[in-house]
């Protein structure tokens, strides 16, 4: 399957989840994404991302910070 089409169905996948999520769980998302996002350049670095996710799961190991670092880098 092409790139393009992959990333149209991650899309559209991630939006109908979003519909079955309550407000609580939106908010919640986003309460976290503001923690993670710290300089507001308009992009989640993988510094950023990195450093939120060992601050809100000390459990993770840095090799699975890394794993789930690659699984979503986009750029």
């Amino acid at each position: 399957m092409p790139f393009s089409l992959v990333n149209r169905f991650k899309r559209k996948a991630l939006r109908v989840i979003a519909d079955f999520l309550s407000n609580e769980e939106v908010e919640d998302i986003k309460e976290v994404y503001a923690k993670i996002y710290t300089d507001n350049d308009g992009i989640v670095s993988t510094e950023e991302l990195k450093v939120g996710l060992q601050n809100f799961n000390s459990q993770l190991a840095k090799s699975e910070v890394q794993m789930l670092i690659e699984a979503v880098d986009m750029n």
